[in-house]
């Protein structure tokens, strides 16, 4: 059985959008501190290089 272009199309699009609302899951979290401590210390490297 052949996918067409919609059926894979929305099926992509449904992959997203899940691992979208798990990311938004998880950043509200208790990870969120975590997170954002890492996004400083990258941001500081990437200022080094």
């Amino acid at each position: 059985m052949k996918q067409t272009a919609e059926e894979r199309d929305e099926i992509i699009a449904r992959a997203v959008a899940q691992a979208r609302q798990n990311i938004i899951e998880m950043n509200a979290g208790p990870m969120k501190h975590t997170l954002r401590k890492r996004a400083r210390l990258e941001k500081k490297l990437s200022k080094r290089r």
